[in-house]
């Protein structure tokens, strides 16, 4: 059951918790101590860094108490301060965020309405096929599955990818190895949510 806490609506999927709000309210002074310091040292340009902003204040509502999450070395949220592993998706003043206890790696992503032709246009250049159900779900999908594979969603343009739909979950391969995510219709957007241990 999905709650609400200002702007930001709450939901656990399995054992991953995740966020999502549209245009949140920004605060830098409820970041963590360490999370105010990385990102004065960080010199991201306005835009990134409401983006940056907001991705770890929705990160905050689902940590434990005293963690706080920075980047590692190829970008991803990285947790200090407790045994969780995160993800953060920003598009076009939305933000989603996952998270969940242990090891692994879970990836999240969101595709606006509003940037839905975006999406089918990146689409036209990876040779897909099956069906995710539209170009957004399609591409919410490929993009989570580069971030369960720690790679860019370059990966897949100008290659073979095939997609299988089953209910609310979304089998893609063309990488390394298959990935599973799992599509959620949100009111304005579409997610995409993958959880590997």
């Amino acid at each position: 059951m999905a709650s609400s806490t200002s702007s930001w609506h709450l939901e656990a999927v399995g054992r991953v918790r995740l966020g999502w709000a549209e245009r949140p309210k920004l605060d830098a002074d409820r970041l963590h101590p360490c999370e105010q310091s990385w990102l004065e040292r960080a010199g991201h340009r306005p835009e990134r860094r409401s983006d940056w902003i907001a991705g770890r204040l929705g990160l905050a509502l689902l940590l434990p108490a005293g963690a706080h999450v920075l980047a590692a070395a190829d970008g991803a949220p990285e947790v200090f301060g407790a045994g969780w592993t995160a993800s953060v998706s920003h598009e076009d003043g939305w933000v989603a965020v996952g998270a969940r206890a242990g090891a692994g790696r879970i990836a999240v992503d969101l595709v606006p309405d509003s940037a839905a032709p975006a999406a089918a246009r990146a689409l036209a250049r990876v040779r897909l096929s099956g069906d995710a159900g539209s170009p957004a779900a399609a591409w919410a999908a490929l993009e989570c599955a580069a971030k369960l594979r720690r790679v860019g969603v370059a990966v897949f343009l100008d290659r073979d990818v095939r997609l299988a739909r089953d209910g609310d979950r979304v089998a893609v391969d063309g990488l390394s190895r298959p990935a599973e995510v799992w599509l959620r219709r949100l009111p304005g957007a579409l997610l995409a949510v993958g959880d590997e241990p």
